[in-house]
């Protein structure tokens, strides 16, 4: 008996109402994506080829990536991509996946340096790198060091800044920023210091949404041993690498505003500032020696 031949239209349809049953979010969405996927078609082509049949081939893909996206692998590690301030970055389950809430630090700090000359950054946990090759892309007087403790989340972000031509003015180093010894690799101080560190305290934790908790790292999810380790980390390396006049960025989670700002001003920091993200929730956190930066 010779196998069914699906065509589009009617793959897309059986694929929604699948989606819908295992309550997967934006259905139609998600089967479009997939589909233009396999097929290496964007979803203008999708819908002007609505009665093209599937080969065996291109079906046995699609049905594997179907299969991936019900245990509720994010579809960005399915495509191995995702967009960030309007730039492609290469994901992969090595690195945190890029959110929109981070690009309320990087247009922030964008806004902060966008006169001047010269000036250097310091990202710390650059993960997939979106935020050192987001400032380096659209500030072209920076220069931005970016650290991580991971070999394979440095890989990705070396082939994103690569794939974003920033590689004369983005600098990666295999670097752990909780160790004592940290500030001692650097030989000159920084203008600005960003960072999207693992801040989801461990109560927490657990109540994530199964995507997260089964797929993305943990590393740069879960904070440390103690509710604002990372920040104290980041805090104790500011003190001793921020030029006098110069200011930090840390993302913040949910109702982590006034911690954070002590664990700032416990290391000599006077200079608080915040923004909200687009749901008007308190997202990055401003520091700087000076009362004004």
């Amino acid at each position: 008996m010779k196998s069914k031949h699906w065509r589009l239209a009617e793959l897309i349809k059986t694929s929604v109402e699948l989606f819908k049953k295992h309550q997967i979010e934006n259905a139609r969405l998600n089967a479009e994506l997939l589909l233009a996927h396999t097929l290496q078609m964007d979803r203008v082509r999708l819908y002007l080829n609505y009665d093209r049949p599937l080969n065996e081939v291109e079906l046995t893909t699609y049905r594997n990536l179907v299969r991936r996206r019900l245990t509720d692998e994010p579809m960005q590690y399915i495509l191995g991509k995702t967009e960030f301030m309007s730039l492609p970055f290469k994901v992969t389950p090595a690195v945190l996946i890029p959110r929109p809430d981070t690009e309320t630090l990087v247009e922030w700090v964008i806004e902060t340096c966008r006169t001047g000359g010269k000036k250097w950054i310091l990202d710390i946990g650059t993960g997939s790198g979106n935020i050192a090759v987001s400032l380096a892309h659209y500030l072209p007087f920076i220069h931005v060091v970016a650290i991580d403790v991971s070999p394979a989340a440095l890989r990705i972000a070396a082939a994103n800044c690569r794939e974003n031509n920033c590689t004369a003015r983005v600098h990666f180093f295999r670097s752990n920023f909780t160790h004592e010894n940290f500030v001692n690799v650097f030989q000159a101080k920084f203008d600005y210091i960003v960072s999207n560190p693992p801040y989801i305290p461990e109560h927490e934790f657990e109540f994530l949404s199964g995507g997260i908790l089964k797929h993305e790292p943990h590393l740069a999810l879960r904070d440390g041993e103690q509710n604002g380790y990372y920040y104290q980390k980041i805090a104790g390396a500011a003190a001793r690498l921020l030029k006098e006049d110069g200011a930090v960025f840390v993302e913040i989670g949910h109702k982590q505003a006034d911690p954070v700002k002590e664990i700032f001003a416990s290391h000599g920091f006077r200079f608080i500032d915040l923004r909200r993200d687009l749901a008007g929730i308190e997202r990055v956190l401003q520091v700087g020696r000076n009362d004004r930066v």
